[in-house]
């Protein structure tokens, strides 16, 4: 009989507790408290603002100065077009040096001639 009443008293303490909780409680009258002006205004709600767009891995700001373009264009859209670019401006830009080494082994020779 004693486990009776103690179940009983159990289930009621455990539905009041949750007829207590469902209940809406308000401590104010509005959601934000405003200690200067009017005290309930509607608020607009804000608008999500959207995330700001990824920084590009490789920008002219982490790159050293002397980068050349098509490297940095190469880096900042990999292509097949924008490496065969770069290729082509490094076989030229070694040619010239090829160029210019000789004239200088020409020029560094007694003779003149390498």
């Amino acid at each position: 009989m004693k486990t009776v009443l103690a179940s009983v008293a159990v289930v009621g303490i455990v539905f009041v507790f949750n007829v207590v909780r469902a209940e809406d409680v308000h401590l104010l009258d509005c959601a934000q408290v405003q200690f200067f002006g009017e005290a309930c205004t509607p608020q607009t709600p804000l608008e999500p603002t959207p995330a700001p767009p990824p920084a590009p891995l490789f920008s002219p700001e982490t790159m050293a100065l002397e980068t050349p373009p098509l490297l940095l264009k190469l880096l900042e859209a990999p292509s097949v077009e924008n490496a065969q670019a770069f290729v082509d401006w490094q076989q030229r830009r070694y040619e010239r040096i090829r160029e210019v080494q000789q004239l200088l082994h020409r020029l560094a020779s007694p003779t003149g001639q390498p």
